[in-house]
């Protein structure tokens, strides 16, 4: 038997978690054994553990308890906390996704042990070294010794980067090997499918938004909601075309996003949005919620990655609230727009969007087959390394 040791802490974390936990169970439950770390990097049950519960994940089998509120201090609690648990489970390979904290943390952890690490969403780049994600993505994929990309694009990173694999030898750390499988957020898409459709209506009357088009909004970078200026003007530009034009909007909001309207310089705007009819702010939302609204949207305005993806997956288009997007083929098909915090720029994608249309969104994220050929590749490195050593 195998064992894995999977590394998450946060929404998107445990969304990819779980298309290859169900993979596991559904096709390897003889050959992988899985056990699951929840770093506690959410603080917030919405977030994380009550989705943890929706997607039928098993409770992780360890949950930490962070007590540092300080992101370095909360990095190396997490990374101390994991090297014990990795000490004692003594796992094949570490799995890691994506590029937060939790994602650095389980990758330092396993370079302090000498395990292999797996990275499932590799490759990524913004080309923007302020973000902290860029770092932790960076020092994940150089350390990794499998690395599973999600687009072509991501895959055509690493390769230009210098990671070539000699297939002479088993995959390590020193010879890292990439493999283009897919998206496994598209995994989970297609799995519930069916379900977000008969989902979608008794939701929809819920928001009040079944006979009506409206869009969707995400937001909780760092960089929208520490800066009062930015959350400011893309709450004003969705705000004032939402009013004169009777445009219905949704915005689930981030516990990040809820304290930073709280600040007096923030004060007028939430005035406006609270007297808006047509906008409406909830709390965050279980995860098939989410999907059905974004399903059912006719336009979703994020700064979030994973939902810029699941806005792809649906075929809605999608205004970015960022100076990039590490998911560059979505913009190349002109399904997406970067419009950052410029009011202006906002309210022209919102009508140039909701005035076109035959946009077009092909398949850059595989066939929802990502997780089952992770599972293959893992087992196959696994048995190559212990013919290697025999």
């Amino acid at each position: 038997m195998i064992k894995l040791v999977s590394v998450i802490g946060t929404r998107p974390q445990i969304i990819k978690a779980a298309a290859l936990h169900r993979s596991i169970q559904s096709n390897f439950r003889d050959q992988l054994e899985e056990i699951i770390i929840y770093t506690g990097q959410h603080f917030s049950d919405d977030l994380s553990i009550n989705l943890i519960d929706e997607l039928a994940l098993p409770s992780p089998h360890f949950h930490f308890e962070l007590i540092s509120e300080n992101r370095a201090n909360r990095i190396e609690e997490m990374n101390t906390k994991c090297q014990e648990v990795l000490h004692k489970e003594k796992p094949d390979f570490v799995i890691v996704y994506g590029d937060t904290d939790t994602t650095l943390s389980g990758t330092k952890a396993a370079v302090a042990l000498d395990l292999p690490l797996v990275h499932i969403e590799a490759g990524m780049r913004s080309y923007n070294n302020e973000m902290p994600e860029e770092f932790n993505r960076i020092y994940c994929d150089q350390h990794s010794s499998l690395l599973f990309t999600a687009s072509q694009t991501a895959y055509n990173n690493l390769i230009h980067e210098g990671f070539v694999f000699n297939k002479e030898l088993n995959a390590n750390s020193e010879n890292p090997k990439v493999i283009q499988v897919g998206d496994v957020m598209y995994d989970n898409y297609i799995q519930f499918e069916k379900h977000i459709k008969k989902h979608s209506l008794d939701l929809l009357k819920s928001y009040n938004v079944d006979n009506s088009p409206y869009a969707l909004i995400t937001i909780h970078r760092n960089y929208n909601t520490d800066y009062p200026e930015h959350l400011n003007n893309i709450l004003s530009g969705i705000h004032n075309y939402s009013l004169e034009n009777k445009f219905k909007c949704l915005l689930p909001l981030h516990p990040r996003t809820k304290k930073a309207l709280e600040e007096p310089e923030l004060e007028k705007i939430k005035e406006k949005i609270s007297n808006n009819p047509y906008f409406e702010i909830t709390k965050p939302l279980p995860y098939l919620d989410m999907l059905s609204l974004i399903t059912n949207a006719e336009l979703i305005m994020t700064d979030s990655g994973g939902v810029q993806k699941e806005a792809y997956f649906a075929e809605k288009p999608c205004i970015i609230l960022r100076t990039e997007t590490e998911w560059t083929e979505i913009i190349e098909s002109g399904s997406a727009v970067i419009c950052d915090s410029d009011q202006v720029s906002i309210i022209n994608t919102i009508q140039t969007f909701l005035a076109k249309k035959n946009l077009s969104f092909p398949p850059i994220f595989g066939n929802g087959n990502a997780a089952n050929k992770i599972c293959e590749e893992i087992i196959s490195t696994h048995h190559n390394h212990k013919e290697i050593n025999r």
